[in-house]
């Protein structure tokens, strides 16, 4: 069994092109890719708190990474980013898809999926200081790209996952 993870952060840096977004594929047992997200979740109630999610719309760029059963040959569920969302206390979640999907047809950037807390898998925003916080799994995905896409996310991500004044 398998996954897909798509890079994309065209969700925080709009003038990215789509075609620049990139798809990796993982094996569900991957122990790096499942201690990130372990890592993202149990961080979630603190980003929720500060994205406004369970007050209505999330705070402008902050998103989730949603894992999405696909139907695909290669993978069983396509783990993709969602912003903006609203996060109802029941657990229910609505958004508009960040980026292209690779295996869920009829689906586009923008389209409004809807899902379940359980089904986040990540977290991102941009800080004020121009760097992204969260994006657990976009840092695992850092070594499986050539030299220079590495060099140049790993500049836009911040030093430490979770801002320093979060609590």
């Amino acid at each position: 069994m398998r996954f897909a993870c798509l890079l994309a952060l065209s969700l925080a840096l709009p003038g990215l092109a789509r075609a620049q977004d990139t798809t990796i594929i993982f094996a569900n047992d991957d122990p790096v890719m499942n201690r990130a997200i372990e890592t993202a979740i149990s961080t979630l109630p603190v980003f929720l708190t500060h994205a406004g999610a369970g007050t209505g719309l999330s705070a402008a760029g902050y998103s989730v990474k949603v894992a999405v059963k696909v139907e695909h040959p290669e993978m069983e569920q396509e783990i993709i980013w969602v912003s903006p969302f609203t996060l109802t206390p029941d657990g229910q979640g609505r958004g508009k898809l960040a980026n292209d999907p690779v295996a869920m047809p009829g689906m586009e950037i923008g389209d409004t999926l809807t899902f379940t807390r359980d089904q986040i898998k990540d977290w991102g925003f941009k800080g004020p200081d121009g760097h992204l916080y969260g994006h657990y799994t976009t840092r695992v995905l850092i070594p499986q790209l050539d030299a220079e896409s590495a060099a140049y996310i790993t500049d836009l991500l911040s030093k430490e996952p979770k801002p320093a004044d979060w609590r």
